[in-house]
């Protein structure tokens, strides 16, 4: 595909463009075999099955960023069992139900039940009312219905607060962009590499990027924040973004913002900004050029192989090793 900015493109399509991220940069910074390994590069990499927190994730992000007509495109919530408290499940009770009807009690769950809807058609059969929500909803993926709680309360609270409530509003979601990034190698040579960016809502004036945390050991909001912010290097991806804003849009002045908020008892939304001038953007940009050139390097010697990158035999030092270690 084409440098350019893209609107609508589906997240899985997105994915699948053989270009470095952000993310690749952070793969790339723990070490070079860890990216190729998860990359497209890896032509025998298993698919792994998405997990439930990244799918609560962009469960999330769909709701907060794109709002609910597009996220009840994409997602439906399951069924609550506390809703239908008449509907037959377990074994017990269907043949609780054939007892009453005066037919026999043994054998297994679907025989109980055809022999309950040959007399009587109108009794409610939890598995027959599940399938008919997953036939009616066909496409769709459906999301736990213990996370409508988390979910519809964090959007709710987004959209009631002063001033983050038109965050996501007058922009344009789940923003693509295919840019290229130039630079000069330690040799000062001029190298390029093919990158990409989605940046969940861009407007006229902000680039904002949609986060939840975890705050398990009772920090404050800001500490909880920070920790999330040191441990998952968000701001590289906030520098990251940055460039990807300016190659689209030289004369951009938009300005980078985090909106956190919290999955615990506490989901007050909160704004986190990073100007451009921050050290730690600095410092970001300064990573990812560093990794783009181990990432042409690599991608120069080695192909699709894997990336075995020889390093020196390196000794243990004393202060490596925590206090506690010998205890």
């Amino acid at each position: 595909m084409k440098n350019g900015i893209y609107h609508g493109m589906d997240e899985d399509e997105y994915h699948a463009i053989p270009r470095l991220s952000a993310s690749g940069v952070k793969n790339i910074l723990v070490s070079p075999m860890t990216f190729w390994s998860r990359s497209w590069l890896n032509t025998n990499r298993e698919e792994k099955d998405e997990n439930k927190f990244l799918l609560k994730g962009r469960a999330y992000h769909a709701r907060v960023c794109e709002g609910f007509k597009h996220f009840s495109e994409r997602y439906v919530y399951a069924l609550d069992k506390k809703g239908y408290p008449d509907a037959l499940d377990s074994g017990d009770q269907l043949k609780q139900k054939c007892k009453d009807l005066g037919l026999k009690v043994s054998g297994k769950k679907d025989e109980l039940i055809a022999r309950i809807k040959e007399v009587e058609q109108n009794t409610q059969i939890w598995s027959d009312i599940v399938s008919a929500h997953a036939l009616a909803n066909a496409g769709k993926t459906i999301l736990p219905a213990n996370w409508v709680h988390d979910i519809e309360v964090g959007a709710n609270y987004i959209g009631k607060h002063p001033t983050i409530k038109d965050v996501f509003d007058g922009g344009e979601a789940e923003t693509t962009i295919l840019w290229t990034h130039t630079f000069s190698d330690r040799n000062g040579v001029e190298r390029s590499v093919d990158m990409k960016s989605r940046i969940d809502y861009r407007k006229r004036n902000i680039l904002v990027d949609f986060k939840t945390y975890s705050n398990a050991l009772d920090f404050t909001p800001k500490k909880a924040i920070i920790r999330e912010m040191s441990n998952r290097s968000y701001y590289l991806q906030a520098a990251v973004y940055y460039l990807a804003d300016r190659a689209i849009d030289p004369d951009s002045q938009r300005v980078f913002m985090f909106v956190f908020q919290g999955t615990g008892d506490d989901k007050m939304p909160r704004c986190r900004m990073m100007g451009e001038d921050m050290g730690w953007i600095t410092h970001g940009k300064t990573q990812f050029t560093n990794a783009c050139e181990i990432y042409a390097d690599a991608v120069k010697r080695f192909g699709n192989d894997p990336w075995l990158i020889e390093e020196e035999p390196e000794a243990f030092a004393d202060e490596d090793f925590p206090p506690w270690m010998g205890e």
